[in-house]
């Protein structure tokens, strides 16, 4: 196992346990990709193929950000954010 796996493996047992926010900033900085979903709407995040550094994508329509922390402040959702819409989403898969 390569350097840092166990910081890895630790946010993402913390992400899904814990639902932190935070672990999830730290997993799609280091290139992991993530599906939820809210009201029913399917829900990407990833850096993988970006207009800029990451991209979300609400029902395949690209909301393309500078960095992780705007992507979370940015009204996308019925004009809430993901910080104010966090603990109603609904996990998927994390890539």
């Amino acid at each position: 196992m390569g350097y840092g796996w166990m910081l890895h493996q630790h946010m993402e047992d913390e992400l899904l346990n814990d639902r932190s926010l935070g672990a999830l900033v730290y997993l799609i900085q280091q290139g992991r990709e993530f599906e939820f979903f809210y009201n029913g709407i399917l829900c990407f995040i990833s850096c993988s193929e970006s207009d800029k550094e990451v991209s979300l994508w609400i029902d395949k329509t690209e909301y393309a950000f500078d960095n992780v922390t705007q992507l979370i402040e940015y009204k996308a959702f019925e004009d809430k954010s993901l910080l104010e819409i966090w603990n109603d989403v609904v996990f998927e898969t994390l890539f």
